[in-house]
């Protein structure tokens, strides 16, 4: 409902205008009452209203003068000037103030009528638009530099086109670049609006088309709920992409829907019932939270923020109840986006979990820690190098995720941080040489930037190269 206020000196006006009608009827209630202009300027400045009716001639502050001070005032409220015959002509004057129709007395219900069926058009257009502007600075906030013009455009051009009674925002990874380009060409529909981001993944706007029928066999999307107003595109966009990002994560390609049903309290049981097992201080019980967590993500009943957190609270769980057999184990909490980047799958963090909470077989556990001392020799062998992260889990048949894991388990570092520490260890005893410039040591221990070099050495150690040498030959 708008919020309407009547102005008018004498009551029975008022009273006249509430009973013509009935307001609520057509979009309006009277939400306030004043007796001249400077009361109802008085109201407005306290109160959120959208229209006000008011009579020109009244003592204190007249309608005309109210007019002025709405429209210097951006109070975004619209004006009905109610003007007797003689007045009219001296109403006329307001025009410039952005008066919204005038109606002369005595008005008529027809008139009135017309007035109101009007207003609601224009506010309505205005409040949808305000939604869309709201919408689409939202969706900046929500998605990445590089989707920020695709999701303009498809906004804009959703503006300007009826898709249908309500919409639906699929956010599809076509997989190749090759299959982004033939769908664009050739499966957009009439009832739909594409937009390509990136190399292979679309943005496609539905109306009354079901999104499912784009998903080809090699494709993976996630779509929102149904809305009737494209100026909720932030919120699809939102709901899309985390339906998304947990079919990528936990299972094959395929169709994901975001659902408006709370599983929270599904995840909230769950994680009571781990406490109550782990509580037992049964080491086994762990297989049987870890089996029931995957038939609950294989089952797609959990999104991959609310996988996120039960990780994180199982390995918070693991060291409250097994402190005496997990001391030597890092905590290593993630957020959700740490958690794609790193395990890329369900599988693969399944594994990580299962080692974090102690599950595998002491055989296997030996057999990762011989294997850790492998990868921390060719760390130390190729540290100079751009060798990454990557490049030894494809190496050694192991997860980024898990590796990164063991690294910080054994050298109580990350792996850029061991990196690191060893670059800065070589070019301490470089420096100490003495044989060769800070430039000549930087390149030799891996970093191509001589500043950044010097900028990291000074950070770590505490003192410049150039200072660091300086000391260690008064020192000799």
């Amino acid at each position: 409902m708008y919020r309407v206020m009547l102005v008018d000196d004498e009551p029975w006006v008022i009273y006249g205008l509430k009973m013509m009608l009935s307001w609520e009827e057509y979009g309006f209630e009277i939400a306030a009452e004043a007796v001249n202009g400077l009361e109802a300027l008085d109201i407005l400045q306290n109160e959120k209203l959208d229209v006000v009716f008011s009579d020109i001639r009244m003592p204190g502050m007249d309608g005309l003068r109210l007019t002025e001070e709405v429209a210097m005032g951006n109070l975004e409220t619209k004006v009905v000037l109610i003007s007797g015959y003689g007045e009219f002509e001296y109403a006329q004057k307001a025009i410039k103030y952005g008066v919204f129709e005038y109606l002369l007395k005595k008005v008529k219900a027809e008139d009135l009528k017309a007035v109101l069926i009007r207003l609601k058009q224009e506010l309505d257009a205005k409040n949808e638009k305000k939604k869309q502007d709201e919408g689409l600075e939202r969706l900046k906030e929500a998605i990445s530099v590089e989707e920020r013009i695709s999701a303009e455009s498809l906004l804009t051009e959703a503006a300007g086109r009826h898709l249908g009674d309500t919409v639906t925002l699929a956010c599809i990874d076509m997989g190749t670049s090759q299959a982004a380009e033939h769908f664009m060409k050739f499966s957009a529909g009439k009832l739909s609006l594409a937009y390509l981001v990136g190399e292979s993944r679309i943005l496609l706007l539905c109306g009354d088309e079901f999104p499912g029928r784009y998903i080809r066999e090699s494709s993976t999307a996630g779509y929102s709920r149904r809305n009737s107003s494209s100026a909720w595109l932030a919120q699809m966009y939102q709901e899309a992409d985390l339906a998304l990002k947990t079919q990528l994560f936990t299972a094959e390609p395929g169709c994901c829907q975001y659902r408006i049903e709370d599983n929270n309290r599904c995840v909230l049981d769950f994680l009571l019932e781990c406490e109550r097992i782990l509580g037992e201080k049964q080491k086994s019980g762990m297989s049987l939270i870890i089996d029931n967590l995957d038939r609950m993500v294989r089952g797609g009943r959990l999104y991959i923020n609310q996988l996120a957190v039960i990780y994180n609270q199982l390995i918070a769980m693991s060291h409250k109840f097994f402190k005496t057999y997990m001391t030597d184990v890092e905590l290593n909490f993630m957020t959700t986006e740490q958690m794609i980047t790193e395990y890329h799958n369900w599988a693969e963090l399944k594994k990580n979990l299962e080692f974090q909470l102690g599950i595998r077989e002491e055989q296997a556990v030996d057999k990762v820690s011989g294997l850790i001392h492998y990868v921390l020799e060719n760390i130390d062998e190729k540290y100079d190098s751009d060798i990454s992260l990557q490049e030894l889990s494809e190496k050694y048949n192991i997860s980024t995720g898990h590796l990164s894991s063991l690294i910080k388990r054994e050298t109580g570092q990350t792996y850029t941080e061991h990196i690191i520490r060893r670059r800065i260890q070589k070019a301490k005893v470089l420096l100490e040489k003495g044989n060769m410039s800070v430039n000549e040591i930087a390149e030799a221990v891996g970093y191509s930037d001589y500043f950044y070099f010097t900028k990291l050495f000074t950070k770590t150690v505490g003192l410049s190269p150039s200072k660091y040498r300086r000391n260690y030959i008064k020192k000799q």
